[in-house]
């Protein structure tokens, strides 16, 4: 039995696939996380958000392409094995194999269609947000105004409630009750 060689281009693929994912949800996390642009979002006004929420679907967008593409090129690789190993099997009859080759090529055809459709959609993705985050950051790094109110936060909120004691509200603790005045 001859041992079957995959073809290299789909691991080419497959890795860049990797890379362009990983870059675009680590400038994702970058964006948001690391360059403190998460309190300018939130005191932008509506279209920085608009841009920014359509680049953060479209990123989403690239994971779900870079997913669909990683299970095609899986399919095509288990296609090829499939097709190698009725080759090399005798013991099938010959027009039964050639039926079954025909119909693997013919499969293997739709799924070379279906991870080249994903994997252009992930470089489309990856670049539109790769141009929605830089325009959302050229934008509010030289339009943001530090003058506006501060965001509202879970902990602004949960503080402002401890702060109020609600009258006729009666806790039963003397240390809460002194706490929150």
């Amino acid at each position: 039995m001859s041992k079957l060689e995959l073809p290299e281009t789909p691991g080419w693929y497959r890795d860049s696939a990797k890379w362009i994912l990983g870059l675009a949800l680590g400038a994702l996390g970058a964006f948001v996380g690391l360059a403190g642009f998460s309190e300018k979002i939130s005191n932008a006004g509506p279209w920085p958000k608009t841009i920014f929420v359509l680049g953060c679907l479209i990123v989403l967008g690239a994971t779900v392409a870079g997913v669909f593409f990683n299970l095609h090129i899986a399919e095509f690789g288990n296609l090829l094995e499939r097709e190698h190993n009725l080759k090399e099997d005798k013991t099938i009859d010959e027009a039964k194999r050639e039926q079954g080759i025909a119909s693997i090529k013919a499969k293997k055809g739709e799924s070379e269609k279906a991870y080249s459709k994903g994997y252009w959609v992930l470089l489309f993705c990856f670049l539109f947000s790769f141009v929605a985050f830089t325009i959302i950051g050229f934008w509010l790094l030289f339009t943001h105004s530090d003058k506006k109110d501060t965001p509202i936060t879970w902990a602004a909120i949960v503080s402002e409630s401890i702060a109020k004691d609600p009258p006729g509200m009666d806790t039963g603790n003397e240390k809460y009750s002194s706490l929150a005045q």
